[in-house]
């Protein structure tokens, strides 16, 4: 009921003119995108937040062309800031982590409307081609009917029976897998997959095979690139470190290794993984040699804004239409400052300190 009085208020918004009125108001802001993958499968009734069906893509696709919306690279938006010369309601497409349903359903929608996009590739999982497995043990367990688990029989080192129904016992026993999961080494939480698969009476043979929790390939990411949608950095572990430097460097420097052989122009964007930051891993950053970085804050990108805490707005299959637009009018980024919910900002100075 209350998604359903949402969407009524966001329509009459709409036709009272008032999306209209709010695009006029923000229309030097950038809009940045943020996606994470296109299911394969049924993945978005999984995880609607970082799976999104290929039409609800299409879709959005299609919204910005009839709209005529500026799609802009993400280089060239951050310059046309800095510079004042943005077009009105520009948009920059970013896409996280770098998913094989990222390749196999997210790009071709791209190329089919000639639409520029930043993909934030993070390396591990990639440079071991094997199926990211926090992703892969939620799905598991999710798509389970059993109704427990007992973990003994999926590693005799691990100990205790939990009860599926209950979400807090669900979520001890998913704790202990990752933490387990967490020592082994790549081919060993292949393995794991497959026997908690068998545990819990769901075949992950047709999962792997079907890559819904895989990254892309070398080959894969360099035809990415090679078709014109920018490479760039996302941390080598997914891990972020706001009071060690050197880790944190170490991250970028790992992940540019692993990208500079496929990307086809500099890694100096960021991303911050799961949108963890802090403002004590900017000079990491900066000695890093990078010029921005992205969370998942939601906001838009103004000359004011730190380009090292660019906020985004994320889009998931969750997201209604409606919704989506009040979002890119602005509207709702107005309510959040009406509100005082909107970003908070840090200093101009501050972020070039």
């Amino acid at each position: 009921m209350r998604d359903q009085l949402k969407a009524l208020f966001l329509h009459l918004m709409k036709y009272a003119g008032i999306f209209w009125l709010s695009r006029r108001l923000t229309r030097r802001e950038l809009r940045i995108l943020c996606y994470h993958n296109f299911s394969l499968r049924d993945e978005h009734r999984f995880r609607s937040r970082l799976y999104m069906r290929p039409e609800t893509f299409k879709q959005r696709l299609d919204f910005l062309l009839r709209r005529q919306i500026p799609v802009l690279s993400l280089g060239d938006a951050l310059a046309q800031v800095e510079a004042g010369t943005l077009p009105d309601n520009a948009v920059v497409i970013t896409i996280d982590d770098g998913w094989y349903g990222t390749f196999a359903n997210g790009i071709p929608a791209l190329h089919e409307r000639k639409m520029p996009a930043t993909l934030y590739v993070t390396t591990w999982y990639q440079h071991k081609q094997v199926p990211v497995f926090d992703v892969a043990l939620g799905y598991l367990f999710w798509a389970s009917h059993a109704n427990s688990v007992n973990l003994e029989a999926i590693d005799p080192s691990l100990t205790g029976v939990y009860d599926l129904i209950d979400p807090a016992e669900e979520e001890v026993a998913l704790e202990q897998l990752r933490e387990f999961a967490a020592k082994l080494e790549a081919p060993a939480q292949l393995d794991l997959l497959y026997r908690i698969g068998q545990v819990i009476d769901v075949d992950f043979e047709p999962l792997h095979q079907q890559r819904l929790f895989s990254l892309m390939t070398d080959d894969e990411l360099r035809e990415v690139a090679e078709s014109g949608v920018e490479l760039q950095l996302h941390t080598h572990r997914h891990r972020v470190y706001a009071n060690d430097a050197s880790a944190m460097q170490t991250e970028i420097e790992d992940n540019r290794a692993v990208l500079s052989p496929l990307a086809s122009g500099e890694l100096v964007h960021f991303c911050y993984p799961s949108g963890v930051y802090d403002t004590a891993m900017w000079p990491a950053l900066r000695d890093s040699g990078v010029v921005s970085a992205t969370t998942t804050e939601v906001g838009f990108c103004t000359s004011e804004t730190p380009m090292l805490a660019i906020p985004r707005i994320v889009d998931g299959e969750e997201i209604s239409m409606i919704e989506f637009e009040a979002e890119l009018s602005g509207f709702l980024e107005l309510v959040r400052r009406a509100r005082g919910r909107s970003n908070p900002p840090v200093s101009v100075a501050q972020s070039k300190a």
